[in-house]
């Protein structure tokens, strides 16, 4: 045992006084007058002793009284067992990701109880250490060593953030601060979520630093969340059809049942649905979105989940699709198949070409460029097609009956292109429909249809991805697809070639192939980890100014244009979900839908036994108890501030001095 205040032991000299004064008191004469001495003798004696008794166990309560008075003054501790916690320097790494808003007490978040701990930690040092406080969005504040005084005002300003880091990415960050010296002593309050933390071996690899491990343990790890939205047909058209399909996950090992599902249009509620979800699966939900849109709409999923409540509602945009800009070269004046079936103006913004008077400018604008039946290709031509199809459209090739196979081999690039000189009429083969192509495309899933025939022009292979096939195997309609898609018929679409254009299912899959030609304008939704967000950018200009503007927050990302695509540097630790409008100077050009990854929803932990094997492995590693916090206030006083005893010094003193009273007043 050690004391505070040793000098305060000198009171201990206090205990003669009462010492004295009772042998004072037992020195001193008192006479006593009766009638009969004989009787009082035998009185005298008894009282005397009974006296005497008294005198001495007053005088050891006061003694002791003194004595515990003395002792609780000079602040009796057991010393810390840990001796290496440096004296002016720590780094204090606070997890502040969302799924750090679990609860690991009734009433207390995992951040709420770091904070806490925190402070218990800066106790620990004297008031002239240096602290840096790091936390996921990597601040200002963590750039420069702070006081004691001034980290306790830091974290009352922390919010949570839509970053998650890993434990390489944290302790790279650690290592690019100029401390003078290393930093010797490292405070890792995080969840140590599976899905987020990375590989814990990162820990024993440095033996420069103490860190000390500080576990913030869920209450309850289980949660529902959104895994994934989308659009039946992601061309969405005001006219149109179309589905809402949401897939919700639980990720916890009791079923969920009867969930109340929310769609929101607008802030407006449009529809809802209940499901039940099994352990650890997904469930889907369709809604049907019969809402009259507007060009640009926000959308958003509701549900009640409790504890788990950040990821209880889900942003999405719903935007309604321009118009498939289509482009046909031809060499004849007459109206074409392809004219026809794009004739549609209200989805299709279709312009013809004869191969010798082409706007070169209106080709860069076109998402899908038909060469329909050219003998021939110019190089420039070619140049240009080759461009627009590496940096911004699809290209479809149909091929004439006496095609200059040379000009078009370049397009291609090593697809296998061959003349076919038989040119026999055959039957197509029914079409998969569980080729993704085909999705949502017929109602029913059974394939009924009559087929058309076809005499090949060319033998097409080497392609990633088809379409339609001769019972025979060969490709009739297929694709090469690397950035962007090259489709690829085999034959003309002319009556003396195929009669593929007078079939039912000839429109539904010209329909397909243009609109997944359509570049839609951004996703549904991105997550807050996404940096770069690339969208289309016609006609924007580099000296526009940009913007992101939701409720209560405006940003100015950085922007760059790379062709006819806006490229957006996200600054992700300034984003929470939300919808945020996106403004090109003072024009309205649509709208973001942000929300948490999904790995910040999936709230598996690393366990307390994982932690400790990690621990055994280095001992420059070591772990907090903090499965409850009286556990962890007494354990990092016991460790680095010893165990304070003054507390029960006062009482043993108080109960003496009781004593005492007792003894004068009763025996």
């Amino acid at each position: 045992m050690s004391f505070v205040y040793p000098q305060f032991l000198f009171g201990l000299l206090a205990l003669g006084i009462p010492i004295i004064i009772h042998l004072f008191n037992f020195r001193r004469a008192k006479k006593i007058y009766f009638s009969s001495n004989q009787f009082l003798l035998n009185i005298k004696k008894a009282t005397s002793t009974k006296l005497k008794l008294k005198h001495y166990l007053i005088l050891l309560s006061r003694l002791l009284f003194i004595f515990f008075l003395v002792i609780t003054f000079a602040q009796p501790f057991i010393p810390a067992k840990e001796k290496n916690i440096q004296s002016n320097r720590a780094i204090i790494y606070l997890d502040n990701s969302y799924s750090m808003s679990n609860y690991v007490a009734e009433d207390m978040t995992a951040l709420e109880a770091a904070i806490s701990y925190i402070h218990h930690i800066t106790d620990i040092y004297p008031q002239n250490t240096q602290f840096l406080l790091l936390t996921n969005d990597f601040a200002p504040f963590s750039n420069t060593p702070k006081s004691k005084n001034e980290i306790t005002e830091l974290i009352t300003e922390i919010q949570y953030t839509g970053t998650s880091r890993t434990v390489d990415e944290i302790f790279r960050r650690m290592n690019g601060y100029d401390f003078n010296e290393k930093a010797a002593d490292i405070y890792w309050l995080s969840d140590f979520q599976v899905s987020t933390a990375g590989d814990l071996s990162r820990f024993t690899g440095d033996t420069t630093y103490n860190t000390f491990l500080i576990p913030l343990i869920f209450r309850n790890t289980l949660n529902v969340y959104v895994d994934s939205l989308f659009l039946s047909n992601p061309f969405l058209i005001q006219s149109e059809k179309n589905e809402l399909n949401v897939v919700l996950r639980n990720d916890g090992d009791e079923p969920v049942e009867d969930l109340l599902i929310k769609l929101f249009i607008n802030e407006i509620q449009s529809a809802n649905g209940s499901i039940s979800i099994n352990p650890y699966s997904t469930t889907p939900i369709i809604f049907d979105l019969n809402t009259q849109l507007g060009k640009f709409n926000y959308g958003s999923i509701s549900f009640e989940d409790f504890p788990v409540t950040f990821d209880n509602d889900f942003y999405f945009t719903l935007t309604l699709s321009d118009r498939v800009s289509i482009i046909e070269l031809k060499e004849t004046d007459s109206i074409t198949v392809v004219q026809k079936v794009y004739g549609n103006q209200q989805l299709f913004n279709f312009r013809t070409y004869n191969s010798d008077n082409i706007d070169y400018n209106d080709i860069l604008k076109a998402d899908l460029i038909v060469l329909n039946e050219l003998h021939d290709l110019e190089p420039a031509i070619r140049n240009v097609l080759l461009n627009f199809l590496e940096q911004k459209g699809d290209l479809f090739l149909i091929p004439s009956a006496d095609l200059k196979l040379s000009a078009f081999t370049p397009l291609g690039g090593q697809l296998a292109l061959i003349p076919d000189s038989l040119r026999t009429l055959q039957a197509l083969d029914h079409i998969d429909l569980a080729n993704p192509f085909f999705s949502d495309i017929f109602e029913d899933n059974e394939n009924l249809f009559n087929m058309p025939s076809a005499k090949a022009v060319l033998n097409v292979s080497g392609t990633n991805g088809n379409i339609m096939k001769w019972r025979d195997g060969r490709n009739f309609l297929s694709f090469m697809q690397s950035k962007n898609r090259l489709y690829i018929s085999a034959c003309p679409f002319d009556q003396d070639y195929t009669d593929f254009q007078s079939y039912a299912i000839f429109v539904p899959i010209m329909y397909r192939l243009a609109m997944l030609s359509k570049k839609t304008f951004n996703s549904l939704y991105y997550t807050l980890d996404e940096s770069i967000i690339k969208i289309s950018a016609d006609s924007i200009y580099n000296e526009s100014i940009i913007k992101l503007k939701s409720r209560d927050k405006e940003i100015v990302p950085q922007a760059r244009l790379a062709g006819n695509e806006l490229i957006l540097d996200i600054p992700r630790f300034e984003l929470a979900p939300s919808h945020y409008d996106l403004e090109v100077g003072d024009i309205h050009r649509g709208i973001l839908a942000f929300n948490p990854g999904k790995s910040e929803s999936q709230l598996e932990q690393y366990t307390f036994e994982n932690l400790t094997e990690l621990c055994n492995e280095n001992s420059y590693v070591k772990l907090f108890n903090t499965e409850g916090f009286d556990i962890f206030d007494k354990e990092i006083k016991e460790k680095y501030l010893g165990i304070p005893l003054w507390r029960i010094t006062l009482i043993i003193a108080l109960i003496f001095l009781l004593v005492e009273i007792l003894l004068i007043r009763f025996l």
